[in-house]
């Protein structure tokens, strides 16, 4: 919606001598009158007169401006699809729309390929330049192999949704999914990703700054199917917050841009199957920054980042977390949290895990010092088959590192990357805030007396002043 130039007038009140608009007055102040209201009180009759005085109207010019209007939903669901056409779900954000609150919601494409039953399977790959495949009107999909019953994978280009506009996708699928290597599966600022399936098998990179991705178990029933997940040697999830310059942006007369400073989520979980990350890989949560038109710099707080390799379904086969990779959500003032579960968890040395003879899982080794890395201002580990270990003498020392930009911040230009002009640093005792901690076990099959959360000899947690300490 289009709004012209005009001249705005509101009412304003009088409250010892001072003048305020009705639109930002407070509720809680006595006011005296209202500006250019006259009134006259006639006790004897119980009456009172109130004249209107021309020319004291206070009013003011308002340039025009445009309000970007919510976009629209597109619900696909069945059994088997090709997307062979053109999506156009673009919206706009007006000048008075920069924070993710005041900008309308983006719009939603949906595919449900699951319907919450098992006659369909097919597998849904992203890639750098999908081909499209011609169909008549009448034509049967292709099958995924000569004499299979299984369509072929819906091939979508890691593009589409970026082109399109397009800012909530939610595909279900009984197949896998995947995204193939030099693949870019970009999402507006705030966007939002849901992918469940039967498998994923991540190799290229997932953006989406200041927004949510998940990938999750695909359901039937109410009953997960197994699912494990692999991210590659190459691959990137990307929903760190954005660093924001309107200091030069004002000063060299460009528009100003999206205001989303705060990390988003990513969310991981396999079923009866392994989450990995593999060496190279990498999750992004950091928080960007905004260096508003006087240079002051307003801190974009880190994200989530929550890594699940759970098994819920008795008789299934356990899930281990294997983490090879890089996490971060890094804050200029505050990090954000970080989550871990997986069948077994040791914190020390891989020497220090328990020997098991029947053992079907990797325990997932943390040494003492991951708990000083990537910013996060709160860790929480569970382990959900066999115990959490905290080895003997070990020292947990949980603390939060932060980003400290560079000199030349006003020279940054909006979209910068803030990991171009800034360090790690473990601020003074005086300005850092405290990393809580949390260790839990937490069985989620049959309860096992053997198993406990154990607290080696020697072992110490220290923490800064203020933190939270929880053992479940």
């Amino acid at each position: 919606m289009d709004y012209s130039d005009g001249f705005i007038e509101t009412t304003k009140l009088l409250a010892g001598g001072k003048l305020y608009d009705i639109s930002t007055a407070d509720a809680d102040r006595h006011y005296d009158s209202i500006l250019g209201v006259v009134s006259d009180h006639h006790p004897k009759w119980g009456v009172t007169e109130s004249w209107t005085i021309p020319g004291l109207a206070v009013k003011h010019f308002e340039t025009g401006y445009s309000e970007g209007k919510a976009g629209g939903t597109l619900n696909i669901s069945a059994y088997e699809t090709r997307l062979n056409g053109t999506l156009d779900g673009s919206t706009i954000a007006g000048t008075l729309q920069r924070t993710s609150d005041e900008r309308a919601s983006g719009s939603t494409l949906a595919i449900d390929l699951n319907n919450n039953n098992l006659f369909g399977k097919q597998d849904v790959v992203f890639n750098k330049d999908a081909a499209l495949t011609d169909l008549s009107f009448d034509e049967a999909l292709p099958r995924k192999a000569d004499g299979s019953t299984e369509a072929a994978a819906l091939m979508i280009d890691a593009g589409l949704f970026k082109r399109s506009g397009i800012s909530n996708v939610s595909i279900k699928t009984n197949g896998a999914v995947s995204l193939q290597k030099e693949a870019d599966l970009d999402l507006p600022t705030d966007g939002h990703l849901s992918l469940s399936a039967a498998g994923f098998d991540i190799q290229g990179a997932i953006s989406a700054p200041s927004g949510d991705v998940s990938l999750k178990p695909v359901s039937v029933n109410d009953t997960l199917l197994p699912s494990a997940i692999t991210l590659g040697d190459s691959a990137v999830i990307d929903v760190a917050g954005l660093w924001v310059n309107d200091f030069l942006d004002s000063r060299q007369g460009r528009a100003l841009g999206l205001i989303a400073n705060d990390g988003g989520s990513v969310t991981l979980t396999s079923e009866q199957g392994d989450l990995r990350l593999e060496q190279g890989s990498r999750i992004d949560a950091d928080g960007g920054g905004l260096l508003d038109s006087g240079a002051k710099i307003t801190a974009g707080q880190g994200g989530s980042i929550s890594l699940t390799a759970a098994t819920h379904d008795g008789g299934g086969l356990s899930s281990s977390l294997v983490l090879n990779g890089e996490l971060s959500a890094y804050g200029i003032v505050e990090g954000g949290s970080l989550s871990l579960g997986s069948s077994e968890v040791v914190i020390g040395a891989a020497a220090d895990a328990p020997v098991r003879a029947d053992a079907t899982t990797t325990p997932l080794i943390l040494a003492p010092g991951f708990f000083r890395q990537g910013g996060f201002a709160d860790y929480s580990v569970t382990s959900n088959l066999y115990g959490l270990k905290v080895a003997d003498k070990v020292k947990l020392e949980p603390q939060q590192q932060n980003l400290l930009l560079s000199d030349n911040v006003p020279g940054q230009a909006s979209g910068s990357r803030i990991e171009d002009f800034s360090r790690t640093v473990v601020l003074p005792d005086s300005t850092r805030k405290a990393a809580n901690l949390s260790l839990s076990f937490s069985e989620l099959l049959a309860q096992n007396r053997n198993e406990a959360l154990t607290i080696g000899q020697g072992a110490t947690i220290n923490t800064d002043a203020g933190a939270k300490v929880q053992l479940n």
